[in-house]
């Protein structure tokens, strides 16, 4: 498999920091990469609010992804993983809602570990910034 070509550079969203950037063209229904972090395993939702606060609080940027399922108003945590320090290109990737983003979160099961699968959902030009829709839950407690 050849991976797309991809790069880090100042976001085009204001105060976001860096953005994650196509430097070629990457055809609809494309993988893009995978997310990889530290595992952080469920012991409850406040240590990750908690988590946030902290970073929100020095300015410090979050790289933290919640694997959940949601099935309607419900939803079940699978864990968090952490990009912070262990990580890739793929922690870059900023917010647009689902109707502006260009690339879908796909969480799937590979060989008995849950994997997050960025793919592109339209065609993605040569230096288009790729956004992913970090889902609803995300911002409830980030102040």
């Amino acid at each position: 498999m050849k991976w797309p070509k991809l790069g880090v550079s100042d976001s085009s969203i204001s105060d976001a920091g860096y953005g994650l950037f196509a430097l070629e063209t990457i055809p609809k229904d494309t993988l893009v990469g995978v997310y990889f972090g530290e595992l952080i395993p469920v012991k409850s939702d406040s240590e990750q609010y908690n988590k946030r606060v902290f970073y929100n609080k020095y300015g410090a940027s979050s790289y933290v992804f919640d694997v959940r399922r949601t099935i309607g108003q419900d939803s079940e945590s699978f864990g968090f993983v952490d990009a912070q320090r262990i990580g890739n290109l793929m922690r870059y990737a900023n917010h647009k809602s689902a109707d502006q983003n260009n690339v879908d979160v796909v969480l799937t099961n590979y060989e008995g570990q849950m994997k997050i699968m960025f793919w592109s959902k339209k065609k993605i030009k040569e230096e288009e910034e790729i956004f992913i829709d970090y889902g609803r839950d995300f911002f409830k407690n980030s102040k």
